[in-house]
């Protein structure tokens, strides 16, 4: 049996039950271990150690553990070196890991101290292609979205994260300053600034934007803009949009984004400057 139950991402850590847990299951995949139990309070003494303890006892368990590494480090639990140790303690526990590039592969089996029997295995995270309208309902939805023609949109969709430097995104895109250009954001907070120009729209957003609308802002756009830094990324969702799009993206200098993308990959040096010039001179 595989097993998945989601309600553990809402239990704290002093009412977690293993056994309960894990039920009769023969495997067990952890795609964010971070976000295995509920979020503690961060002013609480003794929580990591409590975290580090339960993840220590479910490798006691008769189950199969099987990692997907979507992330080099999470993304939002406090300190990177607490990020380290969780992954550092998780990963001599699991049988069998999945990445999403050989890249990737090849940078955390350099890091993570991981069995020597254990399972490595790449497999490209899926598109998205079946989610998106057909390319023939763009209009209808530039309509419906309130956004005006344009000869060329870019997307930064997503979840607002500081490494994704959105504002770096704005103000390259301002300084090329291109009359027939559209940037369409999302992934802001609500209450970040932006400056003022008709051809800088943003999208309203909850905290976690459906399928559903992710896929219509991407249907829209001709390109989406990344602009990732940091030492929390090993891979990006982005992509699966954009290929199942069947559009590029400008993207900073990434393996993984050459890895996957291959000649959609529209790549730029990773500065400011640097993106500017490719608004400026995209065809």
């Amino acid at each position: 049996a595989v097993v998945w139950r989601p309600q553990a991402q809402h239990l704290p850590l002093a009412k977690v039950n293993l056994d309960h847990l894990l039920g009769d299951a023969d495997i067990v995949h952890l795609g964010w271990p971070e976000h295995l139990f509920a979020p503690p309070d961060r002013a609480a003494t003794g929580w990591q150690a409590d975290f580090l303890a339960l993840i220590k006892a479910l490798g006691t368990r008769p189950v199969k553990l099987i990692w997907t590494m979507h992330n080099r480090l999470p993304h939002r639990l406090g300190e990177h070196a607490w990020g380290r140790q969780l992954f550092a303690t998780l990963a001599p526990l699991v049988h069998g890991v999945i990445y999403h590039s050989a890249w990737g592969e090849a940078v955390v089996r350099a890091e993570l101290p991981f069995r020597a029997d254990a399972i490595h295995a790449v497999i490209p995270h899926g598109h998205y292609g079946a989610d998106l309208p057909p390319a023939s309902e763009r209009a209808a939805l530039e309509a419906a979205m309130g956004l005006p023609p344009c000869r060329q949109r870019f997307g930064v969709i997503g979840r607002p994260q500081p490494e994704k430097q959105v504002d770096l995104i704005i103000r390259a895109f301002l300084a090329a300053a291109r009359p027939d250009q559209q940037l369409l954001v999302s992934a802001l907070n609500p209450d970040t600034p932006v400056p003022a120009d008709p051809r800088i729209i943003v999208l309203p957003r909850r905290s976690w934007l459906p399928r559903r609308e992710i896929a219509r802002q991407t249907r829209v756009c001709d390109a989406l803009v990344s602009a990732h830094t940091g030492p929390t990324y090993l891979t990006s969702g982005l992509v699966a949009d954009a290929i199942g799009a069947g559009i590029p993206m400008v993207v900073p200098p990434w393996a993984f984004f050459r890895e996957i993308l291959g000649d959609a990959s529209l790549e730029y040096d990773g500065t400011e400057a640097g993106l500017a010039a490719a608004f400026a001179k995209l065809s």
